[in-house]
């Protein structure tokens, strides 16, 4: 007994030191340290189970083998639903980072289409356009592109439950900016919108505007946390090569 409970501890010792190291992934030796730790307990308790039927129980001898087998069958049960837990923990993990490295995919394509283009600039010299267009024949009615549909979110909706709060936050808060988007792009395309007043359109565009400096900014938000989650080195290292420099990690925005 006392050689396998010395060679737990060493190996639970050597994970740690692994696991602070970042030699072994964190998720990995959580997952390790947890199992030793069951094996720990088992080590404890048949140990200690013994030492009282042994030492202090009172049984009689004959009685002895049959009161060990049946601890070692209780103990039995208790391991394998431990093990079974320790399964469905790590197929849950697992199908947590596979939604968090879809969603980062989607996500950062949507970044840097929106990050291409200096937003505020533009909408500054749209907006004068706009303006100096009036509601006569030389109107000006500018082209709004379309989003293209969050594809990967829609099919993963139902996967979103397994993921931990501090992911779901700075997620759920670009998609529901990429759907206003959507929405104020469709109200810009749409026959109505070059009947209104050059007043009427200007204020639209800006809100336009707003919402994808919205959008840019949760993508920013998730990115970054999506990174910290899946463990990358320098989570705030988004590869981006865009114009809108100003919109930065903002850790507040996240609490």
């Amino acid at each position: 007994m006392q050689p396998a409970l010395y060679t737990s501890l060493a190996v639970l010792l050597i994970v740690s030191v692994l696991i602070g190291t970042r030699a072994l992934p964190r998720n990995l030796g959580i997952l390790v340290l947890r199992q030793l730790l069951v094996l720990l307990l088992v080590l404890a308790v048949t140990g200690s189970l013994n030492w009282v039927l042994i030492a202090h129980s009172g049984l009689p001898k004959e009685m002895l083998p049959s009161a060990i087998t049946a601890g070692a069958i209780a103990i039995g049960w208790i391991v394998t639903f431990s093990f079974r837990e320790f399964e469905r923990l790590a197929e849950r993990n697992q199908t947590r980072r596979d939604v968090l490295t879809a969603l980062r995919s989607e996500v950062f394509t949507a970044f840097q289409t929106l990050d291409a283009t200096d937003w505020k600039s533009g909408a500054t010299e749209v907006q004068g356009k706009i303006k100096d267009g009036g509601d006569g024949p030389d109107a000006y009615f500018p082209f709004t592109a379309s989003e293209s549909p969050p594809i990967v979110f829609e099919a993963l909706a139902e996967s979103i439950p397994v993921l931990e709060e501090a992911e779901i936050g700075p997620i759920l808060r670009f998609y529901a900016a990429l759907t206003d988007l959507t929405t104020v792009v469709k109200d810009c395309r749409d026959p109505a919108f070059v009947k209104l007043s050059a007043a009427r359109r200007v204020k639209i565009h800006q809100r336009l505007t707003d919402t994808r400096l919205a959008a840019l900014f949760w993508a920013v938000q998730a990115l970054y946390r999506i990174n910290t989650s899946l463990g990358v080195k320098n989570p705030q290292d988004i590869p981006r090569t865009g114009k809108n420099v100003d919109i930065l990690i903002d850790r507040n925005a996240m609490q």
